[in-house]
């Protein structure tokens, strides 16, 4: 890698303002915004979530809470009290039970699936952006799908117990405990599909690791701290902040898009804004606060929250506290909550050793975080070729030159194939694949719209080989995933061929992330005649595969539109009576 740009905080500081902090409002049971009694002690770090929060307690059960401590669900999850939950985007929480057992709850705290895992697991899994995620484990890398399914999995050297990392590509770093004598470290970055695509040196023991917009945000033991990023498809070292104190870290709002570095000690903390380019552009002093026994520290769009044992302080982007409090009072010394977590609604929530949750508004002037708008995650925003990971599949409906040929070549449509996707752990192969079918499919959706439009006039392979295109598309259902789900609603909202339309539908998951295959049943629904029932029941089992694993209200009110359209007196009483079975099923899942 480049050399490390240093930069140095000495020539800055007396530009630094010095904030003094007030408290005058006191935390307390008789000021709350809510307080919720629970069923036992909260175990392990609350789950962040859209609507608020989710908790497992040591009474072997996980809960959904709004941020105005609405008690959304309530289900028994796991055997254990040694367990860790994680939110995942589409608000689905992944539930870790003795780091042997993986269970992923939808939004409505339905279990979609059950997985046995023959690692253990370290640090926090990693989100992709297209359904999948990531973990980690002393020498070993897993990636899996939405779905349950293991995509890959790849052998690596020891690795450092930190979490794994995103580069703005999509590429994944982990970092390697073979530093025996803490000169180096050595880093690992492998695509989403499993690829080794090179190793990383970097100038010192990385100690932790945060990911962000513009890469990897870096702390090491001797007090350094940086960034690293790509350029021409290779790591490369961004900026390096020189430091002899080590109690530096970084604090990055939800979506990446900004961080702040602050520095801690006894006497208060210094909180320093870093430009792209790793210059300071402005910097405060937060005195009051110790920064040697830090709670909580986290950055929203309403600014930096941060507390310590005695007091809580929010300040603005530009260094102005717009509100602080004292804490909850100790017992013995010690503090009478075991987590605290800060939502996007401007709430501080407390998870309580008497088993109580207590919430506190933070009344302030400045923008509030409302998450319920965030519709996308920042992954998806950042995408901007149709793509999600465009730097690794490629679509180009120019290199298949067979559009106006007899039939697609056998290894495209082999059964082999679909059995693979059927069982995971395709390693590579899903990158190769995956860039196959989705080109196949684009210029499927291209041959819809010249159809359309009467421009096409030469029959294509498309209606020459529906064997063929078929077996592509049972493929293409199979992938589940973003990019994948999307081009079949396309397909299902377009495509005259019911044969094709079937073939989609009978291998659905129900991961249905932005409602477009559900919006596509809508449309479709409208054309469906009496006499295609067998179309019909796809229609509806697919309904109520994506109501149950998506486990959102808005899904079943749709659904249920849908499936009244088939209970009307133009189909036949087997038609009607099968969509009025379905719906009673969707009125099960209690949304």
């Amino acid at each position: 890698m480049n050399r490390l740009i240093k930069k140095t905080f000495t020539t800055i500081l007396f530009m630094s303002i010095f904030s003094y902090i007030f408290a005058q409002e006191k935390l307390s049971s008789y000021n709350t915004s809510w307080s919720v009694v629970i069923p036992g002690n909260v175990i392990c770090e609350p789950a962040i979530t859209s609507y608020g929060f989710a908790i497992a307690t040591d009474a072997k059960n996980l809960m959904g809470y709004t941020d105005k401590g609405t008690l959304l669900w309530e289900k028994q999850a796991g055997k254990s009290k040694n367990v860790s939950i994680s939110s995942i985007p589409g608000d689905f929480i992944l539930f870790l039970e003795d780091n042997t057992e993986m269970k992923l709850f939808n939004p409505s705290g339905t279990a979609v699936w059950s997985k046995k895992l023959d690692f253990l697991p370290i640090g926090h899994p990693l989100a992709g952006r297209d359904g999948r995620f990531f973990l980690n484990s002393k020498n070993k890398i897993v990636c899996y799908s939405i779905t349950g399914l293991c995509k890959w999995e790849i052998e690596t050297p020891e690795q450092k117990a930190i979490s794994l990392q995103e580069l703005p590509d999509g590429s994944v770093v982990t970092f390697l405990d073979e530093n025996k004598n803490n000169t180096i470290t050595k880093g690992l970055r492998i695509s989403p599909y499993g690829e080794y695509l090179e190793e990383i040196t970097f100038s010192g023991t990385v100690k932790k690791s945060y990911t962000c917009n513009n890469g990897i945000l870096l702390i090491f033991e001797d007090g350094n701290a940086g960034l690293f990023s790509l350029e021409g498809g290779f790591s490369k070292n961004r900026w390096v902040i020189s430091r002899k104190s080590t109690s530096g870290d970084f604090v990055v709002s939800e979506d990446g898009s900004k961080f702040l570095y602050t520095d801690a000690a006894e006497d208060g903390v210094n909180v320093y804004k870093i430009s792209e380019n790793g210059d300071i552009e402005n910097s405060i002093k937060i005195k009051g606060i110790n920064g040697k026994k830090i709670i909580k520290s986290t950055y929203t769009e309403s600014g930096l929250f941060i507390c310590d044992e005695n007091i809580a302080c929010l300040y603005n982007p530009g260094g102005n506290l717009l509100w602080s409090a004292k804490m909850p009072d100790s017992k013995h010394g010690k503090p009478t909550f075991d987590y605290l977590s800060y939502i996007g609604s401007n709430h501080i929530v407390f998870c309580n050793k008497n088993w109580s949750v207590n919430s506190y508004l933070i009344n302030q002037t400045g923008k509030n975080l409302d998450s319920k708008n965030k519709t996308l995650s920042s992954a998806k925003q950042k995408n901007k070729s149709g793509i999600i990971y465009s730097d690794f599949v490629k679509i180009d409906t120019n290199e298949f030159g067979f559009y106006f040929g007899d039939t697609f070549y056998n290894e495209l449509t082999s059964f082999s194939r679909i059995e693979m996707l059927k069982n995971g752990h395709y390693a590579e192969k899903e990158m190769e694949y995956l860039s196959q079918i989705m080109s196949v499919c684009k210029l499927y959706s291209l041959d819809i719209s010249s159809s359309d439009s009467g421009a096409k006039k030469q029959k294509s392979i498309f209606q020459k080989d529906e064997s063929g295109l078929n077996s592509i598309l049972v493929q293409l259902s199979l992938f589940n995933n973003d990019d994948t789900q999307k081009i079949a609603a396309y397909i299902i909202k377009k495509s005259d061929n019911v044969t094709y339309c079937r073939s989609i539908l009978k291998n659905q998951s129900g991961y249905d992330p932005d409602a477009n295959l559900l919006d596509a049943l809508e449309i479709r629904a409208q054309k469906i005649k009496p006499q295609e029932e067998p179309f019909v029941k796809d229609v509806c089992n697919t309904v109520f595969l994506i109501c149950k694993f998506m486990g959102r209200p808005a899904y079943n009110t749709k659904g249920k539109a849908i499936l009244k359209r088939f209970m009307n007196s133009s189909y036949n009483f087997s038609t009607r009576n099968y969509a009025s079975d379905t719906m009673k099923r969707i009125m099960t899942l209690g949304l």
